[in-house]
């Protein structure tokens, strides 16, 4: 099975009980996994704080490099 059929499976209903057996540490996970009441996931992580976060890491990092000097430009 591909990702993308996992994908589209994710978005289409209910998991297939074939990937929980394949995969099943990451089934385990995704089923203690709790969100926010008020996010489209559900209750009990803070997804605020969690993206927030995320995003810190990313614009640091991103501030690092370009104090280095980096670039995306290809050089020739």
């Amino acid at each position: 099975m591909t990702v993308h059929t996992i994908a589209m499976k994710a978005q289409t209903g209910p998991p297939d009980p074939a990937l929980a057996v394949h995969y099943a540490h990451i089934a385990e996970l995704a089923a203690t996994a709790a969100h926010d009441g008020g996010s489209t996931v559900g209750g009990g992580c803070d997804d605020q704080f969690e993206f927030e976060f995320a995003l810190d890491l990313l614009l640091d990092g991103f501030e690092t490099l370009r104090r280095q000097g980096w670039t995306s430009e290809r050089k020739a």
